[in-house]
C-alpha cells in the first residue's frame, strides 16, 4: 500500500492554492469544481488527509472527501467514510468516524460529528482507552462536546460499561484528553468509617499557569463533621519549588463529647520550600554553591494530620519543623539551621526546648606548608530556647591539626593529631534556678596507625582495612555549671580498634563485607571494654542478600542489640524480612518483626503484604494485604489494613485500633474512584510507644 501511494504521488496530477495542496492519480476541473480520484492526498494547515476521491468547490472553498478517509493531525488519527471541510472557517463534519490519539492511547468512535474552530459535537458514540475490538471498559453517551483547544471532553448522559455490561450512569462526566495539568475536578475519595460515617472528599484542581496551582479538597464525614484542606504548589525558578498546605476540620458536638476529644476543631498548616540556588546571581563562579530547605509545620492536635486523607494515620506524636541553609565553597562550609518541636501530648509547648537557631562554620581539611601536615576548623553556635524554663546559648570550637607519616612503602600509615576544643555557655530566663554561665576547654592527642591492603586470589579479591586509634586527653579546664540538656565534647582516654574486610568476585561484585569495632576505655577499670559492634553483609547474588548487625555488651556480658535483614528481589518477587532485638538495662526491651512482600504475577497481578509485629508485647502494630492488577487501560486494587493510631483526648494521648478495607479503580486517561470501609476501636490507656 505504501509503495502504491508513493508511486501515485510521484506520477499524479496536483493542484496548489494558498491554503492547501492536493495530489491525486486523476484530476479534472468542471466549472468551479475540481474532481480528484485515486489515492487522493491533501495537505492543509499542517494536517494531512487521505481518501479514495475528493471534490473541491473553489467558490465555496469546501473540500469533500469520500471512501476510507484518513485525517492525521499531530498525534491524532481520524478514520471515516466521508469528511467535509470548510477551508474558510475550518468547519468540518463526518459520518461513521473513528478517532485515535496515539500519545494518550484514547479512542472515540460514533455515527456523526461536526466541528468548528476546534470544538466538535459528537453524537451516539463511545470512548475508551482499551483494545478497540473487545474493550474491558467503555463509555457510551448520547452527546459529547470535545474542545480541541483545551483538550477536554465533556459527555452528556454517559453510561459506563464493563465487559459490555452497564455498571452505572451519570448525568454528566468530563475529563481532559491529555496528561497535562488541567483545571477541574479530580478523582473523588469516599468511604465508610464506623465512627465517622460516610466520608466524601472532592478535590478541585486550579492550574492557571505552569509555575503554580491550587488544590482545594472539601470533605464531609456524616457522623463527625466537615472541613476543608487546600494545597498551593509553586515553582519560582528552575532550581526551587515549594508547597503550602492549610486545613481545618470541625467536629459535631455529639462526636466531640462522645469521644471526649481535647479539641472540637482541628487545624494547622505546612510550609515546605527547597532551592538549590538561593543567591545564584551573587555567586562569582561555579566553585560556590548554596541551598535552602524549609519544612515547617503547625497544628493544634494530631487529628489535623489524621483528617488530611481517608487513609492517613499519623503515629508520630512529635512534629518537627526544620530550616536549613548551607553555603559551600571548595574550602569552606557555612550552615544555618533551626528546629522547632511540637509535642502533641502536651496542651501547649511553652516548656518544649527548641533549637532557634544553630550556626555552623567548617573549614575543610587544608594542607599547611609543612609536608603531610593538615588541619580543619569547626565553629558552632547553638541557641536552646523555650518560653517557660531555662534557656542557653552555646558556642563551640573544634581545631584538629594532623601530621601523617607513611611507612613501609605506604603499606602502613601513622598519624598524630592535636585536638583543641572550647565551649562557652550563657544562660538566660534563669528564674529561680541557681546556675552559672560555663566555659569548658580541653585538649587531647590522637595517635592512629592504619593499613589498607588488597590481594587478589584465584576466585576473589580481598581488601582489608585495619586501624588502631589511641585517644589521650592532656588538658581540661571547666568553670560554671552545665545544664542537663547541654552536651559538650568531653573526650576520654580510650583505644579504638576496627577491622573492615571486603570481598569481590572477578566482576567487581562485593559479595561479602565484614566490619567490627571495639572501644577500650582506658580512663576507668569499670566497664573497661565498651560494646563490640559487628556488621556482616552477605550477598549471595544480586537478588539475595543478608544484613546482620550485632552489638555485644562487655559490661553486661550479653548481646545488647541484634538486627537481621533478609532481602530478595527479582522480576517476580520482592521480599524483605527484618528482626530487631534490643535488651539494655538503660532502655525498654524491644523485640519486633517487620516484613514486606511484593509478588508480581502474570496478567498484571501484584500482591503486596506487610506486617509490623511487636513480639515483646504480642501486638501487631500494623499489617495489610493488597491485591493490585494493572492492565494497559485500567487498574484496580483491594487492600485490607489494621493499625494502631494515637488520638488526643482530654485525658491525654490514647490509641485506637483501625481496621480498613480500601478499594481503588483507575481508568487510563480518565481517572477513577476510591472507596474505604473502616472501623476504629478506642483502647483507653494504650500508649503508641
Amino acid at each position: 500500500m505504501y509503495k502504491k501511494t508513493f508511486f501515485s504521488l510521484l506520477t499524479a496530477n496536483y493542484i496548489y492554492a494558498a491554503s492547501y495542496t492536493m495530489y491525486a492519480a486523476k484530476m479534472e476541473a468542471v466549472g468551479d469544481k475540481v474532481f480528484a480520484d485515486g489515492s487522493v492526498v491533501i495537505y492543509h494547515d499542517k494536517n494531512m488527509y487521505r481518501a479514495k476521491s475528493a471534490v473541491y468547490d473553489k467558490e465555496k472553498n469546501i473540500i469533500e472527501l469520500d471512501g476510507d478517509v484518513v485525517a492525521i493531525t499531530n498525534n491524532t488519527t481520524t478514520k471515516s467514510q466521508t469528511l467535509k471541510i470548510n477551508l474558510n472557517n475550518k468547519n468540518s463534519g463526518s459520518d461513521k468516524f473513528f478517532i485515535y490519539d496515539s500519545t494518550e492511547g484514547l479512542w472515540l468512535r460514533g455515527s456523526k460529528y461536526s466541528g468548528k474552530n476546534g470544538i466538535y459535537i459528537v453524537k451516539n458514540s463511545e470512548v475508551s482507552s482499551c483494545d478497540v475490538k473487545d474493550p474491558d471498559w467503555k463509555i457510551l453517551f448520547k452527546k459529547a462536546k470535545y474542545n480541541k483547544n483545551i483538550e477536554f471532553l465533556s459527555l452528556t448522559k454517559p453510561t459506563f460499561y464493563f465487559k459490555n455490561k452497564p455498571v452505572f450512569a451519570l448525568p454528566w462526566f468530563g475529563f481532559p484528553t491529555i496528561k497535562k495539568r488541567k483545571t477541574g475536578l479530580l478523582r473523588p475519595l469516599f468511604g465508610i468509617k464506623v465512627d465517622s460515617g460516610f466520608v466524601y472528599m472532592q478535590p478541585y484542581f486550579y492550574a492557571p499557569q505552569k509555575d503554580w496551582d491550587i488544590e482545594i479538597t472539601p470533605q464531609i464525614r456524616t457522623s463527625r463533621g466537615m472541613g476543608v484542606y487546600a494545597t498551593y504548589s509553586f515553582a519560582d525558578s528552575l532550581y526551587s519549588s515549594g508547597k503550602v498546605i492549610v486545613g481545618s476540620f470541625h467536629d459535631k458536638s455529639s462526636f466531640y463529647h462522645d469521644k471526649d476529644l481535647k479539641n472540637s476543631s482541628h487545624y494547622g498548616y505546612d510550609i515546605s520550600y527547597k532551592s538549590n540556588r538561593v543567591f545564584d546571581s551573587f555567586l562569582l563562579n561555579d566553585n560556590y554553591e548554596d541551598g535552602l530547605w524549609l519544612d515547617f509545620h503547625y497544628l493544634n492536635d494530631i487529628d489535623y494530620e489524621n483528617l488530611k486523607d481517608i487513609n492517613i494515620k499519623s503515629l508520630n506524636k512529635l512534629v518537627t519543623s526544620r530550616f536549613n541553609y548551607i553555603f559551600k565553597s571548595d574550602r569552606d562550609y557555612i550552615g544555618v539551621y533551626a528546629k522547632y518541636f511540637i509535642d502533641t501530648d502536651k496542651s501547649n509547648n511553652n516548656d518544649t526546648l527548641q533549637e532557634l537557631p544553630t550556626f555552623e562554620y567548617h573549614r575543610f581539611v587544608t594542607n599547611l606548608p609543612l609536608k603531610n601536615l593538615i588541619y580543619s576548623v569547626d565553629y558552632k553556635v547553638t541557641n536552646n530556647y523555650r518560653k517557660n524554663g531555662l534557656n542557653a546559648s552555646m558556642q563551640e570550637v573544634n581545631f584538629p591539626i594532623k601530621l601523617d607519616f607513611p611507612l613501609f612503602s605506604n603499606y602502613v600509615n601513622f598519624s598524630i593529631s592535636e585536638n583543641l576544643y572550647y565551649s562557652k555557655i550563657n544562660y538566660s530566663n534563669i528564674g529561680m534556678v541557681n546556675i552559672k554561665n560555663a566555659t569548658y576547654f580541653s585538649n587531647y592527642h590522637k595517635f592512629i596507625i592504619s593499613s589498607d591492603l588488597t590481594k587478589p586470589y584465584k576466585n576473589f579479591l580481598h581488601n582489608i582495612q585495619l586501624e588502631a586509634s589511641l585517644q589521650v586527653p592532656s588538658f581540661e579546664d571547666k568553670s560554671g555549671d552545665i545544664a542537663d540538656f547541654i552536651s559538650i565534647n568531653k573526650e576520654e582516654k580510650n583505644l579504638k580498634l576496627s577491622a573492615n574486610q571486603y570481598f569481590y568476585d572477578h566482576d567487581d561484585f562485593n559479595f561479602l563485607t565484614l566490619r567490627t569495632q571495639q572501644i577500650i576505655n582506658l580512663y576507668t577499670d569499670d566497664n573497661k571494654y565498651g560494646d563490640i559492634f559487628n556488621e556482616i553483609i552477605y550477598k549471595y547474588s544480586k537478588e539475595l542478600s543478608i544484613h546482620e548487625n550485632i552489638d555485644y555488651s562487655n559490661e553486661y556480658h550479653k548481646i545488647k542489640r541484634v538486627q537481621s535483614t533478609l532481602d530478595f528481589k527479582n522480576d517476580t518477587l520482592k521480599f524483605s524480612l527484618s528482626h530487631t532485638y534490643e535488651d539494655s538495662p538503660r532502655s525498654s526491651k524491644v523485640n519486633y518483626l517487620t516484613s514486606d512482600l511484593k509478588l508480581y504475577l502474570q496478567k498484571g497481578f501484584e500482591i503486596d503484604a506487610n506486617v509490623d509485629y511487636d513480639i515483646e508485647n504480642k501486638l501487631a502494630r500494623s499489617w495489610s494485604l493488597k491485591l493490585f492488577r494493572n492492565k494497559k487501560c485500567w487498574d484496580y486494587s483491594i487492600k485490607y489494613k489494621e493499625s494502631v493510631t494515637p488520638i488526643f483526648t482530654s485525658a491525654g494521648v490514647q490509641s485506637y485500633k483501625s481496621k480498613g478495607l480500601y478499594f481503588l479503580v483507575n481508568f487510563a486517561n480518565i481517572g477513577g474512584v476510591s472507596y474505604e470501609f473502616s472501623q476504629d476501636d478506642v483502647s483507653s490507656g494504650v500508649s503508641d510507644e
